[in-house]
């Protein structure tokens, strides 16, 4: 079994990449299909929703991973938006 610094070394770095590649939906559309064999273009449309969100919704994000979904809410959006994610 790996030491605790080598699994977070590890993890850290997966981590990190899959930030950057959902930060990128093209990318993401790429290594979905190619990793996981799925579509991604409904997340990224789930994304774009959220600004047509009207005053009072409530949304809950699990797993939000690394926050990419905030980039859908328009500034001073007045919505209650939950977000969680797990650490292992």
């Amino acid at each position: 079994m790996p030491d605790l610094r080598e699994r977070w070394r590890t993890s850290f770095i997966e981590a990190n990449t899959y930030d950057w590649a959902v930060e990128h939906e093209h990318v993401a559309g790429v290594l979905g299909r190619l990793i996981w064999g799925t579509d991604t273009s409904a997340f990224y449309r789930d994304i774009a929703h959220l600004s047509d969100k009207p005053a009072g919704t409530k949304v809950l994000d699990i797993p939000c991973g690394g926050g990419v979904a905030f980039r859908g809410l328009r500034p001073q959006q007045e919505l209650d938006y939950v977000a969680a994610t797990s650490r292992r």
